[in-house]
């Protein structure tokens, strides 16, 4: 299941959404940060839920993935560690 936010951003209303969204996902193991926006909130997000397996990516816009032929690789292999993190924890 995939939840998206607004911004949450720290500073902004929806820094304390994500806090209420977190505490009402009891079973939820792992966050995927995909890019740098989205990365900001690291930090408050392993204050408010430690217990989470937090993983991050750059942001899969064709920007970036045609700017250099690696970054498609480099995208992929981080979805395959949280894929492979994940099928760990079962």
């Amino acid at each position: 299941m995939v939840y998206r936010l607004g911004p949450a951003y720290p500073g902004s209303q929806g820094i304390d959404s994500l806090a209420e969204l977190l505490a009402l996902l009891p079973c939820l193991q792992a966050v995927v940060l995909v890019g740098k926006k989205a990365q900001k909130v690291e930090k408050h997000i392993r204050a408010v839920a430690p217990q989470l397996n937090i993983f991050t990516s750059p942001h899969p816009s064709p920007m970036f993935v045609n700017r250099k032929p690696e970054n498609r690789s480099l995208l992929l292999n981080d979805w395959q560690h949280v894929q492979k993190s994940l099928a760990q924890r079962r």
